[in-house]
């Protein structure tokens, strides 16, 4: 059977408000980043939350972390591409 390993996400209030499922070191921006699915209202830019690192009945640690976008490049973002214009080839032919 395939595992899946994540961290819980919570609140200031120890509320389970998200799952991080993994984490790494940026070299480039000389910080750890951790891509969590968040609930929406904890969902806005620079909410902070905690991060709760290591397996449960193990040692654990609250890591403070702040909600930022994803990617974090500015340029090449592609959110202005008009998504209907882009050609399907998976519909049927009429």
């Amino acid at each position: 059977p395939m595992t899946f390993h994540t961290d819980k996400v919570i609140n200031d209030h120890g509320e389970l408000i998200g799952l991080s499922s993994g984490r790494s070191l940026s070299q480039n921006y000389r910080t750890m980043i951790s891509l969590c699915s968040l609930d929406a209202p904890y969902a806005s830019l620079g909410t902070e939350v905690r991060v709760i690192w290591g397996e449960p009945g193990t040692r654990q640690k609250q890591i403070r972390a702040e909600v930022s976008r994803f990617p974090y490049l500015n340029e090449n973002r592609n959110e202005d591409i008009d998504a209907t214009v882009i050609p399907y080839s998976c519909h049927p032919k009429e």
